[in-house]
């Protein structure tokens, strides 16, 4: 009898509990969801030789996928964060700048569609020809809240500058979509690795290091002395004093200039001479000043550290005149005459494009690098076709313009729209104010 009457009690108990329970399991659905946390900058702790033989050491690691074009290696790291939440599953994310936006990815579809699939956050969109790879991932953090060091592999043919991220998911109490702040990419420092101007020596893998930056020098621009525009075409070789190509530790030499007619290169101290090795076809060097258009001074210069053989500082690299490097970068530009042929005219490309938050959430900055000088450009919204902010590059490129978050134009849905640069060439042959 007793053992009857408990049994009916527990049943009325669970009856009661299940009834009671129900409605705030419904509750609790209906206010909390999962959602991307904001991306979290990665430190590049190591860098490793790229290479596909298992016995050799410095293969790290050999496990993970090769990439098809095994003429152009690609690039191996281990990265690292801390100030995490602490036994939390991190997506490791890589993106790389394309013509105006940052194009990012897992490098796993599986996973992109996953994080995609979270509010908050920037959208995974992979470039096609970006192959990125992680040993790990998603990769937990340990019980302090630090990312240990995960290997990652990373190679694009046309882009050098990769950003790498780190993602968590949260479950956070929403009611609307509006109420969502959805954050945008930060501009990595540390995490930022350009590939082409900085290139270690190779690292085994049970030591550590962080990466010091080098700096590039000399450096300077094509230009056409008509059209007065950027050639993206040619190679250039860096001479010794004896004016002999001069050869030093992973130092690239000749070189191909880029898609802004730059060219630069890191030496240690001493006098330098440039020689065109391979001028564009239908140009020649070199030039004479008068035969200039006179606006070129809105943009293209050499530094004083520039001197013909009298000592002189010149304006231009119009002939093979010495550069003297002393403990800071030299900037000089080398303009090329088309002759009869039609002066070189292109649209503004991308060199590079980065936004970030502030700390107090109030501000974006949105910076980038175009191949014009002067070159004015629009942050309009992808969505919303609406202009948010106008602003000139400087004479190199380089533009940057902050938004506050209050100006960010919202989509239907009342999420913020996401912002690309837009660009309106500037022709310095024009008179200009």
């Amino acid at each position: 009898m007793i053992k009857k009457y408990w049994l009916f009690s527990f049943f009325i108990l669970l009856v009661f509990l299940i009834i009671f329970s129900f409605p705030n399991t419904l509750a609790k659905e209906k206010t909390t969801t999962q959602v991307k946390n904001g991306p979290v900058e990665l430190g590049i702790d190591q860098i490793y030789e790229p290479c596909e033989d298992p016995t050799d050491l410095l293969c790290v690691p050999n496990t993970l996928s090769i990439h098809p074009d095994p003429v152009n290696i690609d690039h191996e790291f281990g990265l690292t964060a801390d100030d995490l939440p602490p036994d939390t599953d991190i997506y490791i994310v890589c993106c790389i700048s394309t013509n105006n936006n940052l194009r990012c990815t897992t490098g796993n579809n599986a996973l992109d569609a996953k994080l995609n699939a979270v509010l908050g956050g920037d959208q995974m969109n992979p470039h096609p020809s970006h192959s990125f790879r992680s040993l790990e991932n998603p990769k937990k953090t340990n019980v302090v809240g630090v990312l240990e060091t995960t290997v990652v592999r990373s190679f694009t043919p046309h882009v050098t500058t990769h950003f790498f991220y780190g993602y968590y998911l949260t479950d956070d109490k929403v009611k609307t979509n509006k109420e969502i702040v959805i954050p945008t990419l930060q501009t990595l420092k540390q995490g930022t690795f350009d590939f082409e101007t900085a290139t270690p020596s190779p690292t085994k893998r049970p030591k550590k290091r962080r990466i010091a930056f080098k700096n590039i020098d000399p450096k300077g621009r094509f230009f056409d002395i008509k059209s007065l525009e950027p050639i993206p075409e040619g190679e250039i070789t860096l001479l010794n004093n004896l004016k002999k190509i001069f050869i030093y530790q992973d130092l690239t030499n000749p070189q191909e200039v880029k898609i802004n007619g730059e060219f630069n290169f890191w030496v240690p101290n001493g006098i330098y001479y440039l020689n065109l090795s391979k001028k564009p076809e239908g140009y020649s060097w070199p030039v004479k000043i008068d035969d200039i258009n006179t606006n070129y001074l809105k943009a293209y210069y050499c530094d004083n550290e520039v001197k013909n053989e009298k000592n002189q500082s010149m304006p231009l690299y119009l002939d093979q005149y010495s550069i003297i490097v002393n403990n800071k970068l030299v900037h000089c530009d080398v303009p090329l005459d088309p002759g009869t042929n039609i002066p070189y005219r292109s649209d503004v490309k991308t060199v590079n494009f980065t936004h970030s938050k502030t700390a107090n959430g109030l501000t974006t900055l949105f910076t980038g690098h175009v191949t014009h000088p002067l070159t004015i450009v629009s942050l309009k919204g992808v969505a919303t076709e609406k202009t948010i902010a106008t602003k000139p590059a400087d004479k190199l490129g380089f533009w940057e313009i902050t938004i506050q978050s209050s100006d960010y134009p919202l989509k239907t849905d009342g999420a913020p729209d996401q912002l690309i640069a837009v660009y309106k060439k500037v022709d310095l042959t024009n008179n200009l104010q």
